[in-house]
């Protein structure tokens, strides 16, 4: 059986405890930067998606807007008119109801022609909107044109409905076409606060990656079990958004912080523990050469009354060995005295073998 050493059990101690009390702060300190993070993740995650919901609102009350102007009487007139005075007056006083947008235009159904020079100009991107709002009878989502180029822009499109008998459906004579600069959007993510992530607003396509309209943040943090996405109704946008990998991983300054208080206070705590057992193994052991004194003293007929006590732990059993030596050396005394006490018979011992025959 392997004997523990007194002298190393206050370096055992202090290193185990120390090591317990390590643990215990780094787990905690888990806790706590994972409930920071996640709340902070919360936050930025919640702006990402108030920003979507901006966008969104926008583009409802824009959409909102053009469906109720749709149905004037004088609208369904003026829009099946060739290019005209009146028609252009009546754009001009449409777009009133749009203090920021870039043009209102009203086109008459079977428009088929781009016009590249005209401002904002009316590309093929721009004829398949119409094309979509001839062809269903309702407005389609929001698209965004010529990202990158001098005439970007966001369009809407309005289909101009002719009502016709009741048995009978509506008749598409002309569409309103509401153009908004691209900067709007860019505008939008680029307020936003990215908390050290990433944020794209992306443009959904036919085929392969979506298209990027605006972007802000770091794009390092792009990774794809991370990302968010974020459909805004009434476009064919999405708000795609990646948080920052210390909001993944945990804070530096807080990890630095709580590993640098950890540590000093796992050293303070050891150096007492430390100093506290050293103090106990010394009073244990003086108290054990008390008790080696004692059965010395004991053997020399010099036992004492009262001997000093360290430990409190000690104070019974050196006292009770002190009585029982005190009493195995009074009845070592006496059996002593009583054999010395006892006289010597000197008589010879005699055999007689006498034959009386």
């Amino acid at each position: 059986m392997k004997v523990i050493s007194l002298a190393r059990l206050p370096l055992v101690l202090s290193v185990i405890i120390g090591s317990l009390f390590v643990v215990t702060v780094l787990l905690l300190y888990g806790l706590v930067v994972s409930e920071l993070t996640d709340e902070r993740a919360l936050r930025m995650q919640n702006q990402a998606q108030h920003l979507a919901e901006q966008i969104k609102i926008n583009i409802a009350q824009q959409s909102s807007t053009l469906q109720r102007l749709s149905a004037l009487d004088e609208l369904v007139d003026r829009v099946q008119m060739p290019d005209s005075v009146q028609r252009q007056a009546l754009e001009d006083r449409l777009q009133l109801y749009f203090p920021d947008a870039w043009r209102l235009r009203l086109i008459s159904a079977g428009f088929q022609q781009t016009e590249p020079n005209e401002t904002p100009p009316i590309r093929y991107s721009d004829l398949d909107l119409i094309r979509r709002s001839e062809a269903q009878g309702k407005a389609p989502p929001a698209l965004a044109h010529g990202i990158g180029t001098e005439s970007a822009r966001v369009a809407l499109v309005q289909p101009v409905l002719k009502p016709l008998l009741p048995e009978q459906s509506a008749e598409v004579v002309g569409h309103m076409v509401l153009t908004f600069p691209a900067t709007m959007l860019i505008e939008l993510v680029a307020q936003l606060d990215s908390g050290g992530g990433y944020m794209q607003l992306q443009q959904a396509r036919q085929e392969g990656e979506p298209q990027v309209l605006a972007a802000n943040g770091d794009a390092s943090a792009r990774a794809e079990d991370t990302l968010r996405l974020f459909p805004i109704a009434g476009s064919r946008w999405q708000l795609a958004y990646w948080p920052s990998p210390s909001m993944r991983v945990g804070g530096g300054f807080i990890g630095l912080a709580f590993a640098s208080a950890a540590g000093f206070i796992a050293l303070i705590a050891t150096g007492l523990l430390f100093v506290t057992c050293r103090g106990v193994n010394g009073a244990i052991l003086t108290d054990l050469a008390t008790l080696v004194t004692m059965v010395r003293e004991a053997k020399l007929g010099k036992l004492k009354a009262d001997y000093p006590v360290k430990s409190i732990e000690l104070f019974g059993t050196i006292h009770t060995v002190c009585e029982e030596l005190f009493n195995l050396r009074s009845k070592m005394t006496l059996e002593e005295s009583r054999v010395s006490s006892t006289p010597l018979d000197d008589t010879p011992s005699i055999d007689l073998d006498l034959d009386l025959d």
